[in-house]
């Protein structure tokens, strides 16, 4: 089972199957030194206090997870995650996706709030949250899911808690909001604000 709820997601809309990584983390800087993706997320948020927590690329897709300097991928406190599905069936929708994505954390989860979100052109942008289930802490999660070049890609920020502040939500809704795919991927995830 995986150290956290956020990794159902992954399974939950069967876009990756990975597998938890015991690794230590690695600096933003040396990103270069895991496979390179062809496209990414160009995040606008001050990537000096996160480090790559966890990276791992398989044939079907690739998922990067970011956690705050000094934490470790199985015991943080916040993350960013960026995910792939390389391909991906453009009929199915991204709504599709937002909507296994949501049947899946609810079962078993009757604390589980989800609201979808206006997101920028025809992206999907959705946020959830609980107060536990499951076994698993309190998160809140706001989330992205556009079509890329290559494929689905999901932008995800959670944090363990019942419920963001408001502040902490405007904020980190801007963030994803304005995110942009790139080709060729970015360096790094984080833009200097």
């Amino acid at each position: 089972m995986h150290a956290y709820l956020g990794r159902t997601i992954v399974l939950s809309i069967g876009l990756l199957c990975l597998v938890s990584c015991a690794t230590p983390p690695q600096t933003i800087s040396s990103y270069q030194a895991y496979a390179p993706l062809e496209e990414d997320w160009a995040l606008p948020a001050d990537g000096s206090r996160w480090e790559l927590g966890h990276h791992q690329r398989v044939p079907q897709g690739a998922i990067s997870e970011y956690i705050p300097r000094g934490e470790h991928v199985t015991s943080w406190s916040e993350m960013v995650s960026s995910q792939v599905m390389f391909g991906g069936n453009r009929k199915a929708g991204l709504s599709a996706i937002a909507s296994r994505t949501r049947d899946q954390l609810s079962k078993g989860c009757p604390s589980l709030y989800w609201a979808d979100l206006k997101g920028p052109g025809s992206d999907i942008v959705y946020e959830w949250r609980h107060t536990g289930c499951q076994g698993f802490p309190a998160q809140h999660q706001i989330s992205r899911i556009a079509w890329g070049k290559y494929g689905v890609h999901i932008l995800s920020y959670v944090k363990k808690t019942d419920r963001l502040s408001e502040s902490q939500r405007v904020e980190w809704l801007e963030r994803i909001r304005a995110a942009v795919l790139v080709t060729p991927a970015p360096e790094l995830l984080f833009n200097a604000e």
